[in-house]
């Protein structure tokens, strides 16, 4: 487990010294005490080492200067490293040094979140929200952790009071706030919240996916093609907006120009090709009035059944 040690983000000069009775002398990050002992740490990368020294044995004691602003340096890098108890951890230390900092315990929060500690990311969260009672981020960044949870209830409550802070058009908010209304089946209240999302953002993916996927469960059909339409027109170098218009027209049973969709998003960059690709062979199987099952490996069946369910009725 990598620890946070300033050492790893600045000069020794920053770092807690401890001066033994036997006169050694141990340079680090002081990360813990109690009357019979302290917990330092030093080093970097994955090279650190921890180590307790008894009260009785230490001589003097002089703490570093806080420096939070290396500390969140190495929390950022350990993030892109993908690292994220370890950030999390290095923020814990963080917001020991300046507890009053919002900012920290949200990014603590965030950190919690993405590494599945959730209780932790919750208490971190609220933290910030009552130190920042005005700050919307800190709602949003509840609402995370409680669909995370999937305590979709409390989500929906936690991105209105962000909301109420961001503005009645708030991207983030509305996104939050469509998906906990979708997780909690409340799917006419998630339709409108993912149409406010397309209205301030055109070319947002996941609104897109998710509104004409709802618009299709709810026999809408003509709605989704609308909307799957507009995200064309607004974004048609976007593979996306080709797929979920090739996907809504062939649950629609026009499987020829689900085929044109299709290969117009197969002929696009980015990501998804697979996905588009196999969904062109089972729009192309289908207007031939054949199986779109035969070809496709196992694992390629499984994403046409994303497609099109009935072919778990077409197999033998």
């Amino acid at each position: 487990m990598i620890v946070c040690c300033l050492s790893a983000a600045t000069p020794a000069a920053a770092d807690d010294v401890i001066t033994l009775k036997d006169g050694e002398r141990i340079e680090g990050l002081i990360v813990e005490a109690d009357d019979a002992s302290v917990l330092v740490r030093w080093g970097g990368g994955r090279a650190v080492i921890t180590r307790r020294v008894p009260r009785r044995a230490i001589k003097t004691i002089r703490f570093a200067a806080s420096d939070t602003a290396g500390l969140r340096e190495l929390a950022r890098r350990s993030e892109a490293q993908g690292d994220l108890r370890d950030a999390a951890e290095v923020l814990t230390i963080a917001c020991g040094l300046n507890p009053d900092s919002a900012e920290d315990h949200r990014r603590r929060a965030r950190c919690l979140r993405l590494a599945g500690k959730l209780d932790e990311a919750s208490d971190a969260a609220a933290l910030a929200a009552r130190l920042e009672p005005e700050e919307a981020a800190t709602f949003f960044e509840q609402a995370e952790v409680r669909l995370a949870a999937r305590d979709y209830k409390r989500a929906a409550q936690h991105a209105l009071d962000g909301l109420r802070r961001a503005g009645s058009g708030s991207i983030e908010g509305n996104w939050l706030l469509a998906r906990a209304f979708d997780g909690g089946a409340l799917p006419q209240d998630a339709i409108g919240a993912y149409r406010k999302v397309l209205q301030a953002d055109p070319t947002h993916v996941g609104a897109l996916e998710r509104l004409t996927a709802l618009l299709l469960s709810r026999q809408a059909s003509l709605e989704a093609e609308t909307v799957a339409r507009d995200f064309v027109r607004a974004s048609p170098d976007v593979r996306a907006g080709r797929v979920s218009l090739g996907f809504v027209l062939y649950r629609q049973g026009r499987y020829g120009e689900a085929v044109d969709a299709f290969r117009a998003a197969t002929a696009l960059g980015g990501a998804g090709y697979d996905r588009a690709r196999i969904f062109l062979h089972c729009a192309r199987s289908r207007s031939a009035g054949t199986s779109p099952a035969l070809g496709l490996s196992p694992q390629e069946l499984d994403i046409s059944r994303e497609l099109d369910p009935d072919l778990r009725r077409d197999i033998p």
